[in-house]
């Protein structure tokens, strides 16, 4: 149970305080301007800066709304990878112009400006990036630096080191599960 303290005993703790000690620091608060209207043009000012950070960041979502869209229409063409990234660098004006729906899919105006560009300038990106039909039969498409061997090609087994010495992953995986007993596989 709690004692109440009565005057005197409040009075008796305040003497306990040494009369040395220092107050406390409180921490000075901003200090308002007495005068309303300097008050209203630090209040407009502020508002004015959080209106243009608020202007900015909608931009840059903007921006990044168009940007996928774009890399959309890209995939549907085949353009992948850093090919995608060349020409979204090269077209940062032209995607910032493209006209977008409700839902942030391209419209159909939007549609011919990428197509004018893929077709025009952009146009060696659509067969920069492709792999071949038949990865099978380097002949198909693409020259493949390291055609597979050894599955009736004619070209009889490749070794251990040259297998690893392969530098397309997946064509070394590849190799590696052809050659499975070489490996332990």
């Amino acid at each position: 149970m709690q004692e109440e303290k009565t005057e005197t005993g409040i009075l008796a703790d305040e003497a306990a305080v040494p009369e040395d000690s220092e107050e406390p620091e409180v921490p000075a608060a901003v200090e308002e301007p007495d005068d309303p209207a300097e008050r209203l043009e630090r209040l407009e000012r502020e508002k004015a800066d959080l209106m243009a950070e608020l202007a900015s960041e909608r931009k840059k979502a903007d921006l990044l709304l168009r940007e996928a869209a774009v890399r959309r229409v890209f995939e549907e063409n085949g353009i992948r990878g850093g090919f995608a990234e060349i020409a979204l660098r090269g077209m940062k004006d032209e995607i910032a112009g493209i006209p977008l729906d409700g839902e942030g899919k391209i419209t159909g105006e939007g549609k011919k400006i990428i197509d004018d560009l893929l077709n025009g300038i952009y146009a060696p990106l659509k067969t920069a990036g492709q792999v071949p039909a038949d990865s099978e039969n380097p002949a198909a498409g693409v020259p493949v630096p390291h055609p597979p061997l050894g599955r009736g090609s004619g070209f009889g087994e490749r070794t251990r080191e040259e297998i690893l010495a392969i530098r397309d992953g997946a064509e070394r995986r590849r190799a590696i599960l052809a050659a499975g007993e070489m490996f332990g596989i």
